[in-house]
Protein backbone atom coordinates (compact mmCIF):
# COMPACT_ATOMS: atom_id res chain seq x y z
CA UNK A 1 0.00 0.00 0.00
CA UNK A 2 1.10 3.65 -1.12
CA UNK A 3 1.41 6.50 1.40
CA UNK A 4 1.06 10.49 1.53
CA UNK A 5 0.52 12.40 4.06
CA UNK A 6 -2.16 14.86 2.43
CA UNK A 7 -4.33 13.66 -0.95
CA UNK A 8 -6.62 16.01 -2.60
CA UNK A 9 -9.16 14.88 -5.00
CA UNK A 10 -10.31 17.50 -7.07
CA UNK A 11 -8.28 19.98 -9.29
CA UNK A 12 -10.58 22.40 -9.74
CA UNK A 13 -9.59 26.12 -8.53
CA UNK A 14 -10.02 24.84 -4.83
CA UNK A 15 -8.36 21.84 -5.22
CA UNK A 16 -5.53 23.43 -7.12
CA UNK A 17 -5.03 26.38 -4.63
CA UNK A 18 -4.47 23.96 -1.66
CA UNK A 19 -2.00 22.41 -3.73
CA UNK A 20 0.14 25.40 -4.21
CA UNK A 21 0.02 26.59 -0.64
CA UNK A 22 1.04 23.01 0.67
CA UNK A 23 3.96 23.28 -2.13
CA UNK A 24 4.29 27.03 -0.31
CA UNK A 25 4.60 25.40 3.07
CA UNK A 26 6.62 22.38 1.94
CA UNK A 27 3.99 19.49 2.50
CA UNK A 28 4.16 16.28 0.46
CA UNK A 29 0.73 15.55 -1.23
CA UNK A 30 -0.77 14.08 -3.97
CA UNK A 31 -3.82 15.73 -6.09
CA UNK A 32 -5.95 13.51 -8.69
CA UNK A 33 -8.63 14.51 -11.08
CA UNK A 34 -10.38 12.21 -13.32
CA UNK A 35 -10.31 14.83 -16.12
CA UNK A 36 -7.98 15.04 -18.59
CA UNK A 37 -6.93 18.04 -18.41
CA UNK A 38 -7.43 21.77 -16.77
CA UNK A 39 -11.00 23.59 -17.18
CA UNK A 40 -11.84 24.81 -20.84
CA UNK A 41 -14.65 26.42 -20.55
CA UNK A 42 -15.00 29.77 -18.46
CA UNK A 43 -17.59 28.92 -16.02
CA UNK A 44 -17.10 31.16 -13.08
CA UNK A 45 -15.60 34.49 -13.35
CA UNK A 46 -15.55 36.66 -11.01
CA UNK A 47 -12.54 37.41 -8.50
CA UNK A 48 -13.22 38.97 -5.21
CA UNK A 49 -10.96 41.75 -3.83
CA UNK A 50 -9.86 39.25 -1.05
CA UNK A 51 -9.07 36.53 -3.37
CA UNK A 52 -6.62 38.85 -5.20
CA UNK A 53 -4.78 39.36 -1.99
CA UNK A 54 -4.33 35.98 -1.28
CA UNK A 55 -2.89 35.65 -5.73
CA UNK A 56 -0.77 38.44 -4.17
CA UNK A 57 1.09 36.60 -1.48
CA UNK A 58 1.56 34.20 -4.43
CA UNK A 59 2.92 36.55 -6.74
CA UNK A 60 0.25 35.95 -9.23
CA UNK A 61 -2.01 38.79 -8.69
CA UNK A 62 -0.55 41.44 -11.37
CA UNK A 63 -0.57 38.20 -14.18
CA UNK A 64 -4.37 37.64 -13.11
CA UNK A 65 -5.34 41.48 -13.58
CA UNK A 66 -3.25 41.46 -17.15
CA UNK A 67 -5.30 38.66 -18.05
CA UNK A 68 -8.69 39.79 -16.90
CA UNK A 69 -11.13 42.97 -16.94
CA UNK A 70 -11.45 44.90 -13.75
CA UNK A 71 -14.80 46.36 -13.06
CA UNK A 72 -15.12 49.89 -10.92
CA UNK A 73 -18.98 50.14 -10.69
CA UNK A 74 -22.21 48.00 -10.64
CA UNK A 75 -25.09 49.39 -12.27
CA UNK A 76 -28.79 48.30 -11.32
CA UNK A 77 -31.79 49.66 -13.98
CA UNK A 78 -35.42 49.31 -13.29
CA UNK A 79 -36.76 49.49 -16.97
CA UNK A 80 -34.91 51.93 -18.58
CA UNK A 81 -33.65 53.76 -15.40
CA UNK A 82 -30.91 53.16 -13.64
CA UNK A 83 -31.49 53.77 -10.13
CA UNK A 84 -28.49 52.84 -8.43
CA UNK A 85 -24.51 53.12 -9.11
CA UNK A 86 -22.17 51.57 -6.97
CA UNK A 87 -18.63 52.40 -7.36
CA UNK A 88 -16.62 49.75 -5.90
CA UNK A 89 -13.16 52.15 -6.66
CA UNK A 90 -14.17 54.68 -4.44
CA UNK A 91 -15.68 52.44 -2.01
CA UNK A 92 -12.64 49.89 -1.66
CA UNK A 93 -9.95 52.20 -1.82
CA UNK A 94 -9.64 52.41 2.36
CA UNK A 95 -9.84 48.70 2.36
CA UNK A 96 -7.94 46.71 -0.08
CA UNK A 97 -5.39 47.17 -2.90
CA UNK A 98 -7.64 45.89 -5.18
CA UNK A 99 -10.63 47.86 -4.91
CA UNK A 100 -12.73 46.37 -7.74
CA UNK A 101 -14.70 43.08 -9.25
CA UNK A 102 -11.61 41.23 -11.43
CA UNK A 103 -13.57 39.49 -14.51
CA UNK A 104 -11.46 36.45 -15.15
CA UNK A 105 -12.86 33.16 -16.18
CA UNK A 106 -12.87 29.98 -14.55
CA UNK A 107 -10.26 28.42 -16.78
CA UNK A 108 -8.12 31.45 -16.57
CA UNK A 109 -7.73 31.00 -13.20
CA UNK A 110 -6.93 27.39 -13.27
CA UNK A 111 -4.45 28.29 -15.77
CA UNK A 112 -2.50 30.29 -13.68
CA UNK A 113 -2.67 28.06 -10.41
CA UNK A 114 -1.27 25.10 -11.94
CA UNK A 115 1.45 27.07 -14.12
CA UNK A 116 2.07 27.85 -10.11
CA UNK A 117 2.06 24.13 -8.79
CA UNK A 118 3.93 23.18 -11.96
CA UNK A 119 6.74 26.04 -11.17
CA UNK A 120 7.23 24.82 -8.07
CA UNK A 121 8.04 21.26 -8.84
CA UNK A 122 4.60 19.39 -8.53
CA UNK A 123 1.67 18.25 -10.82
CA UNK A 124 -1.96 17.00 -11.01
CA UNK A 125 -2.37 13.06 -11.63
CA UNK A 126 -5.08 13.72 -14.71
CA UNK A 127 -7.51 10.82 -15.71
CA UNK A 128 -7.22 9.43 -11.95
CA UNK A 129 -10.61 8.80 -10.21
CA UNK A 130 -11.50 7.97 -6.46
CA UNK A 131 -13.35 4.77 -6.35
CA UNK A 132 -13.16 4.01 -3.02
CA UNK A 133 -12.94 6.06 0.53
CA UNK A 134 -12.29 4.34 4.07
CA UNK A 135 -11.72 7.26 6.72
CA UNK A 136 -10.44 5.44 9.60
CA UNK A 137 -10.49 7.89 12.25
CA UNK A 138 -7.26 6.77 14.52
CA UNK A 139 -5.23 6.02 11.21
CA UNK A 140 -6.30 8.59 8.44
CA UNK A 141 -7.86 7.61 5.10
CA UNK A 142 -7.53 4.94 2.75
CA UNK A 143 -8.44 5.61 -0.87
CA UNK A 144 -8.62 3.22 -3.77
CA UNK A 145 -7.77 5.59 -6.93
CA UNK A 146 -8.11 4.10 -10.33
CA UNK A 147 -5.72 5.41 -13.22
CA UNK A 148 -6.27 5.80 -16.75
CA UNK A 149 -4.88 2.46 -18.05
CA UNK A 150 -7.68 0.85 -15.50
CA UNK A 151 -5.10 0.00 -12.74
CA UNK A 152 -6.37 0.12 -8.84
CA UNK A 153 -4.22 1.93 -6.45
CA UNK A 154 -4.55 1.61 -2.45
CA UNK A 155 -3.28 4.67 -1.44
CA UNK A 156 -2.89 5.32 2.59
CA UNK A 157 -3.02 9.38 3.60
CA UNK A 158 -2.82 10.97 6.85
CA UNK A 159 -5.84 13.33 5.38
CA UNK A 160 -7.56 14.26 2.80
CA UNK A 161 -9.46 16.58 1.62
CA UNK A 162 -12.44 16.83 -1.09
CA UNK A 163 -12.11 19.64 -3.53
CA UNK A 164 -14.24 17.47 -6.33
CA UNK A 165 -17.13 19.87 -6.68
CA UNK A 166 -20.75 19.95 -6.29
CA UNK A 167 -21.72 16.19 -7.19
CA UNK A 168 -18.59 15.20 -4.94
CA UNK A 169 -17.55 11.20 -4.85
CA UNK A 170 -15.99 12.14 -1.44
CA UNK A 171 -18.65 14.10 0.70
CA UNK A 172 -20.70 11.23 -1.00
CA UNK A 173 -18.49 8.77 0.57
CA UNK A 174 -17.91 10.32 3.97
CA UNK A 175 -21.83 9.87 4.40
CA UNK A 176 -21.72 13.96 4.78
CA UNK A 177 -25.56 15.01 4.35
CA UNK A 178 -25.78 18.36 1.48
CA UNK A 179 -28.75 20.09 3.14
CA UNK A 180 -30.43 22.25 1.33
CA UNK A 181 -32.59 22.76 -1.90
CA UNK A 182 -33.18 23.38 -5.76
CA UNK A 183 -34.73 26.65 -7.19
CA UNK A 184 -37.40 26.06 -9.41
CA UNK A 185 -36.54 28.24 -12.44
CA UNK A 186 -33.96 27.27 -14.76
CA UNK A 187 -31.24 29.85 -15.74
CA UNK A 188 -29.15 30.91 -18.52
CA UNK A 189 -25.51 31.70 -19.31
CA UNK A 190 -24.03 33.17 -22.28
CA UNK A 191 -20.53 34.29 -23.38
CA UNK A 192 -21.32 37.08 -26.35
CA UNK A 193 -20.98 40.54 -28.22
CA UNK A 194 -23.54 43.20 -26.58
CA UNK A 195 -24.24 46.33 -28.68
CA UNK A 196 -26.70 48.84 -26.65
CA UNK A 197 -26.39 52.27 -25.43
CA UNK A 198 -25.34 51.92 -21.87
CA UNK A 199 -21.90 52.38 -20.97
CA UNK A 200 -19.62 49.59 -21.73
CA UNK A 201 -16.89 48.38 -19.01
CA UNK A 202 -19.29 48.49 -16.21
CA UNK A 203 -21.37 45.18 -14.33
CA UNK A 204 -24.96 46.37 -15.37
CA UNK A 205 -27.95 44.57 -13.38
CA UNK A 206 -31.74 44.98 -15.31
CA UNK A 207 -34.86 44.26 -13.38
CA UNK A 208 -37.81 44.05 -15.30
CA UNK A 209 -41.48 43.11 -14.35
CA UNK A 210 -40.96 39.90 -15.97
CA UNK A 211 -37.62 39.11 -14.90
CA UNK A 212 -34.05 39.96 -14.16
CA UNK A 213 -30.58 39.98 -16.26
CA UNK A 214 -26.62 40.34 -15.39
CA UNK A 215 -24.63 41.70 -17.79
CA UNK A 216 -20.82 40.78 -16.84
CA UNK A 217 -18.17 42.72 -18.86
CA UNK A 218 -15.35 40.60 -20.00
CA UNK A 219 -12.01 41.00 -21.98
CA UNK A 220 -12.71 42.03 -25.40
CA UNK A 221 -14.57 44.40 -26.92
CA UNK A 222 -18.36 44.88 -26.03
CA UNK A 223 -17.71 40.88 -24.83
CA UNK A 224 -20.19 39.87 -21.66
CA UNK A 225 -20.94 37.32 -19.47
CA UNK A 226 -25.04 37.06 -19.63
CA UNK A 227 -27.01 35.38 -16.61
CA UNK A 228 -31.05 35.32 -16.33
CA UNK A 229 -33.70 33.47 -16.08
CA UNK A 230 -34.23 30.78 -18.85
CA UNK A 231 -37.78 31.97 -20.68
CA UNK A 232 -41.05 29.37 -20.97
CA UNK A 233 -40.72 27.11 -23.61
CA UNK A 234 -37.50 27.97 -24.39
CA UNK A 235 -36.28 26.61 -27.71
CA UNK A 236 -39.33 25.10 -28.58
CA UNK A 237 -38.61 22.01 -30.49
CA UNK A 238 -34.93 22.83 -30.60
CA UNK A 239 -32.61 19.18 -29.46
CA UNK A 240 -29.76 21.45 -28.34
CA UNK A 241 -30.90 25.00 -27.21
CA UNK A 242 -28.52 27.77 -28.53
CA UNK A 243 -28.77 31.48 -27.33
CA UNK A 244 -30.05 32.09 -30.67
CA UNK A 245 -32.46 30.48 -29.39
CA UNK A 246 -33.82 32.45 -26.83
CA UNK A 247 -32.69 35.80 -27.79
CA UNK A 248 -35.91 37.12 -29.24
CA UNK A 249 -37.63 36.48 -25.71
CA UNK A 250 -34.79 37.90 -23.17
CA UNK A 251 -34.92 40.99 -25.81
CA UNK A 252 -38.34 41.09 -25.00
CA UNK A 253 -38.09 39.86 -21.18
CA UNK A 254 -36.19 43.59 -20.94
CA UNK A 255 -36.84 47.41 -20.68
CA UNK A 256 -33.49 48.18 -22.39
CA UNK A 257 -32.71 47.95 -26.48
CA UNK A 258 -30.25 45.88 -26.61
CA UNK A 259 -28.63 43.22 -29.78
CA UNK A 260 -26.59 40.16 -29.01
CA UNK A 261 -23.80 39.43 -31.73
CA UNK A 262 -21.22 36.41 -31.74
CA UNK A 263 -21.92 34.06 -28.76
CA UNK A 264 -18.64 31.88 -28.01
CA UNK A 265 -20.26 29.92 -25.13
CA UNK A 266 -23.89 28.84 -23.86
CA UNK A 267 -25.46 26.62 -21.37
CA UNK A 268 -28.68 26.40 -19.00
CA UNK A 269 -28.46 25.02 -15.64
CA UNK A 270 -30.33 24.85 -12.18
CA UNK A 271 -29.47 26.87 -9.68
CA UNK A 272 -28.81 25.03 -6.25
CA UNK A 273 -28.22 25.99 -2.04
CA UNK A 274 -27.15 23.46 -0.03
CA UNK A 275 -24.27 23.29 2.71
CA UNK A 276 -22.92 20.22 4.62
CA UNK A 277 -23.43 20.02 8.05
CA UNK A 278 -19.48 19.60 9.19
CA UNK A 279 -16.65 19.96 6.83
CA UNK A 280 -14.45 17.63 8.66
CA UNK A 281 -15.23 14.31 9.18
CA UNK A 282 -12.18 12.39 11.14
CA UNK A 283 -8.82 12.84 8.63
CA UNK A 284 -11.18 14.31 5.69
CA UNK A 285 -12.23 17.22 4.68
CA UNK A 286 -14.38 18.83 2.11
CA UNK A 287 -13.94 22.26 0.73
CA UNK A 288 -15.51 24.72 -2.00
CA UNK A 289 -18.43 23.47 -3.81
CA UNK A 290 -17.98 19.68 -2.39
CA UNK A 291 -19.02 21.81 0.71
CA UNK A 292 -21.05 24.66 -0.08
CA UNK A 293 -23.12 25.89 -3.22
CA UNK A 294 -25.33 28.53 -3.58
CA UNK A 295 -26.45 31.09 -6.23
CA UNK A 296 -24.59 33.06 -8.49
CA UNK A 297 -25.47 36.40 -6.87
CA UNK A 298 -22.77 38.42 -6.17
CA UNK A 299 -19.94 36.12 -7.75
CA UNK A 300 -19.21 34.71 -4.46
CA UNK A 301 -18.57 30.69 -4.90
CA UNK A 302 -15.02 30.36 -6.55
CA UNK A 303 -13.65 32.92 -4.28
CA UNK A 304 -15.29 31.17 -1.39
CA UNK A 305 -13.82 27.57 -2.24
CA UNK A 306 -10.28 29.49 -2.78
CA UNK A 307 -10.12 31.02 0.99
CA UNK A 308 -11.37 27.73 2.42
CA UNK A 309 -8.11 25.90 1.50
CA UNK A 310 -5.98 28.90 2.25
CA UNK A 311 -7.71 28.76 5.67
CA UNK A 312 -7.12 24.74 5.61
CA UNK A 313 -3.32 24.53 4.12
CA UNK A 314 -1.53 26.47 6.85
CA UNK A 315 -2.96 24.20 9.84
CA UNK A 316 -2.21 21.24 7.74
CA UNK A 317 1.10 21.92 7.50
CA UNK A 318 1.67 22.19 11.02
CA UNK A 319 0.30 19.70 12.13
CA UNK A 320 1.87 17.59 8.87
CA UNK A 321 4.95 18.62 9.83
CA UNK A 322 4.88 17.98 13.87
CA UNK A 323 4.60 21.90 14.98
CA UNK A 324 1.08 21.79 16.05
CA UNK A 325 -2.06 19.10 17.14
CA UNK A 326 -4.45 17.98 15.03
CA UNK A 327 -7.59 19.07 17.18
CA UNK A 328 -6.27 22.83 15.44
CA UNK A 329 -7.68 21.44 12.27
CA UNK A 330 -11.24 21.77 13.87
CA UNK A 331 -10.62 25.25 13.61
CA UNK A 332 -11.21 25.25 9.87
CA UNK A 333 -15.02 24.27 10.03
CA UNK A 334 -15.28 26.75 13.24
CA UNK A 335 -14.11 29.36 10.91
CA UNK A 336 -14.86 28.69 7.64
CA UNK A 337 -18.52 26.90 7.81
CA UNK A 338 -20.24 30.34 9.40
CA UNK A 339 -18.78 32.10 6.77
CA UNK A 340 -21.00 29.34 3.97
CA UNK A 341 -23.86 29.97 6.16
CA UNK A 342 -23.66 33.93 6.27
CA UNK A 343 -23.36 33.98 2.27
CA UNK A 344 -26.36 31.18 1.56
CA UNK A 345 -28.84 32.93 3.75
CA UNK A 346 -27.42 36.50 1.83
CA UNK A 347 -27.49 35.10 -1.56
CA UNK A 348 -30.59 33.23 -0.68
CA UNK A 349 -32.56 35.86 0.25
CA UNK A 350 -31.25 38.28 -2.18
CA UNK A 351 -31.78 35.66 -5.14
CA UNK A 352 -35.48 34.69 -3.93
CA UNK A 353 -36.45 38.42 -4.38
CA UNK A 354 -35.08 39.27 -7.31
CA UNK A 355 -36.77 36.03 -9.00
CA UNK A 356 -39.72 36.25 -7.00
CA UNK A 357 -42.99 36.12 -9.24
CA UNK A 358 -45.49 36.97 -6.36
CA UNK A 359 -47.09 41.00 -7.72
CA UNK A 360 -46.26 42.03 -3.86
CA UNK A 361 -42.83 41.74 -4.30
CA UNK A 362 -42.53 42.13 -7.69
CA UNK A 363 -43.98 45.65 -6.97
CA UNK A 364 -41.73 46.12 -4.24
CA UNK A 365 -38.88 45.25 -6.37
CA UNK A 366 -39.34 47.66 -9.20
CA UNK A 367 -40.72 50.70 -7.16
CA UNK A 368 -40.43 50.97 -3.57
CA UNK A 369 -36.61 49.09 -3.47
CA UNK A 370 -34.74 51.90 -5.80
CA UNK A 371 -36.16 54.69 -3.54
CA UNK A 372 -34.97 52.93 -0.31
CA UNK A 373 -31.87 51.78 -2.26
CA UNK A 374 -30.91 55.32 -3.15
CA UNK A 375 -31.67 56.30 0.24
CA UNK A 376 -29.39 53.75 2.22
CA UNK A 377 -26.44 53.56 -0.63
CA UNK A 378 -25.78 57.32 0.27
CA UNK A 379 -24.56 56.71 3.33
CA UNK A 380 -20.71 55.92 3.68
CA UNK A 381 -20.47 53.61 6.33
CA UNK A 382 -23.05 51.37 4.49
CA UNK A 383 -21.32 51.74 0.92
CA UNK A 384 -18.45 50.93 3.11
CA UNK A 385 -19.91 47.59 4.62
CA UNK A 386 -21.59 46.18 1.09
CA UNK A 387 -18.05 46.20 -0.53
CA UNK A 388 -16.71 44.09 2.75
CA UNK A 389 -19.46 41.91 2.09
CA UNK A 390 -18.83 41.53 -1.37
CA UNK A 391 -15.56 41.79 -2.09
CA UNK A 392 -15.18 39.37 1.21
CA UNK A 393 -12.32 41.41 2.34
CA UNK A 394 -14.68 41.00 5.93
CA UNK A 395 -14.75 37.56 6.08
CA UNK A 396 -11.91 37.05 8.31
CA UNK A 397 -12.32 34.94 10.89
CA UNK A 398 -9.70 33.61 13.67
CA UNK A 399 -10.52 31.26 16.16
CA UNK A 400 -8.56 31.48 20.05
CA UNK A 401 -6.89 27.58 18.51
CA UNK A 402 -5.61 29.63 15.90
CA UNK A 403 -4.48 32.64 17.41
CA UNK A 404 -2.08 30.50 19.46
CA UNK A 405 -0.64 28.67 16.22
CA UNK A 406 0.76 31.76 14.95
CA UNK A 407 3.66 31.46 16.61
CA UNK A 408 4.30 27.87 15.44
CA UNK A 409 3.30 29.71 11.95
CA UNK A 410 5.74 32.20 11.75
CA UNK A 411 8.53 29.33 12.73
CA UNK A 412 6.86 27.02 9.94
CA UNK A 413 8.11 30.14 7.38
CA UNK A 414 11.43 30.32 8.69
Amino acid sequence: MSHTPVLIVGAGPTGLMLACQLARHGVEFRIVDGKAGPTRESRALGVQARTLELFDAMGIAAEAVTQGRATFAGNIYVGRRRVQRIPLGDIGQAVTPFPYLLILEQSRNEALLYQTLRAAGRDVEWQTSLADLRNEDATGAVATLRHADGRSETLHCDWLVGCDGARSPVREQLGLPFSGGTYENAFYVADTRVDWALPHGELTVCLSSETFVVFFPMPGEQRYRVIGTLPRDAGGDAPVLRFEDIEAAVRAQMDIEVRFGETAWFSSYRVHHRCVERLRAGHCFVAGDAAHVHSPVGAQGMNTGLQDVCNLAWKLALVVQGCARDDLLDSYHAERWPVAQQLLKTTDSAFQFIISPNPLVRAFRLHVFPRIAARVMARPAVRKRLFRVISQTGFITETAACRKARASRRRLRR
